[in-house]
């Protein structure tokens, strides 16, 4: 049986693992002592209860995560519906809107709504039905602000929608969305729903006790233990194999999976191809503080407006600042003493350092347009071996170049590479 070295035990590295572990000899390094990469969930009790709480990866829907769907059901994991809705909020100038007026009507928002809702509701609707009709007619693989000045949207559209509707999917500043690929945006609304991660058009569901559940059942199910703690140094090519190095020596493997992030698999590599420096090298990556804490101060003063995915503004020293905030009891539909929050880039409201639990740093890829470049060749990195690559950087091939970037692109890129090894 050869031996398949697999680095990363996140969204790629572990279904490759799990589904080719009857053909090959696996061995699956982890620099962390924590599996899973972005499925993190946290326990906070309270008395004799306890709560799971996701930090990173929290939803999927079936529609439009069908590699995903399957894995969990071939693992058996159970899964809860999710109940959707977001709220946008600006804490200086008191504006706030939700889901709900969005499924309202023009009629009803002129009688219901307040009058400077209005413009940005009709710039909305503009927006998703034109972009649809752009993208199908190629005029979208542009960067997002110049997609927005094109088509003249207002620069209140900009601040209190795009901004934060992107901002909150992709967890990157908002300076970097304004060189997103406006493709790219528009496909995964497209695809998922006008409302984002908060959309009613698809059921969203969520892994019933948070998402590292489905990380326990698949590690259980792997023959061999993951070797956490395991930094991989090097990965040279030696003919017809891989020797893999790390602190405590070096092996020789018949084939690796490398299923990092771009930039730590370029890093890793001893003498990368040209092709491998140039794609690999298109990707750059933001660091993203997520707070767990229970502190109401980042959200809108009355709390009936609160839903699962709270996106707001706030300016400090003339700079506007975006952030989210998932509401964790509604995200996870539970009934708690305490409410729990999970704030991304939490903005520079201070929160009670008592009422902090945890904050964790995760990466997330700056997407512009060389990373949609590389996406035309991507999957050429895969055709010959011994050295693959795979991540959520990969674009999902019967969507297109434009669709990456999120759990369902991690695991279909490992897919195509388990395939491929199936048959070899």
């Amino acid at each position: 049986m050869e031996r398949l070295a697999i680095v990363g035990a996140g969204i790629s590295g572990t279904p490759a693992g799990y589904y080719l572990q009857n053909q090959y000899d696996i061995h699956i390094y982890e620099q962390s002592n924590r599996v899973g990469g972005h499925a993190n969930t946290i326990e906070v009790f309270e008395g004799d209860k306890s709560f799971f709480i996701d930090t990173a990866f929290v939803v999927f829907n079936k529609p439009n995560y069908p590699c995903l769907t399957q894995f969990f059901q071939d693992l058996n994991v159970e899964t809860q519906k999710h109940i959707g809705g977001f709220n946008f909020y600006n804490l200086d100038l008191g504006i706030q809107f939700s889901s709900e007026e969005f499924d309202l009507n023009r009629e009803e928002v002129e009688q219901n709504c307040n009058p400077d809702f209005l413009s940005l509701y009709d710039e909305a609707n503009r927006f998703f039905t034109q972009c649809r009709n752009d993208f199908w007619e190629g005029k979208t693989r542009i960067p997002m602000k110049y997609y927005l000045d094109k088509n003249n949207f207002s620069q209140e559209f900009t601040d209190n929608f795009v901004m934060l509707m992107g901002s909150a999917v992709w967890s990157i500043p908002t300076d970097s969305l304004m060189d997103f690929p406006a493709s790219t945006f528009i496909s995964f609304f497209m695809t998922h729903d006008k409302g984002g991660l908060g959309g009613k058009s698809v059921e969203w569901e969520t892994v019933t006790k948070g998402s590292s559940r489905y990380v326990e059942k698949v590690k259980s199910l792997l023959k061999r233990p993951i070797r956490t703690g395991e930094k991989v140094i090097s990965i040279k090519r030696d003919k017809n194999q891989v020797i893999i190095k790390t602190a405590t020596g070096e092996e020789v493997f018949d084939k690796v999976i490398i299923a990092t992030h771009a930039d730590q698999a370029l890093q890793i590599l001893e003498q990368p191809t040209d092709l491998e420096r140039e794609l690999l090298s298109s990707f750059k990556y933001h660091e993203t503080a997520v707070t767990l804490h229970t502190d109401s101060a980042v959200m809108h003063p009355v709390r009936d407006t609160w839903k699962s995915w709270n996106y707001g503004q706030i300016t400090r020293d003339e700079k506007n600042y975006t952030f989210v905030t998932y509401y964790s009891n509604m995200v996870h539909n539970f009934q708690a003493e305490k409410d729990y929050f999970v704030s991304l880039d939490t903005p520079p409201v201070e929160l009670d350092q008592n009422k902090i639990i945890q904050v964790i740093n995760y990466k997330h890829p700056e997407y512009d347009m060389n990373t949609l470049e590389a996406q035309k060749q991507l999957h050429k990195l895969n055709d010959t071996g011994p050295v693959y690559f795979s991540g959520t950087y990969f674009h999902i091939k019967k969507r297109g170049i434009d669709s990456y970037g999120f759990h369902e692109s991690g695991i279909a890129s490992a897919l195509e590479i388990v395939n491929k090894l199936k048959q070899a």
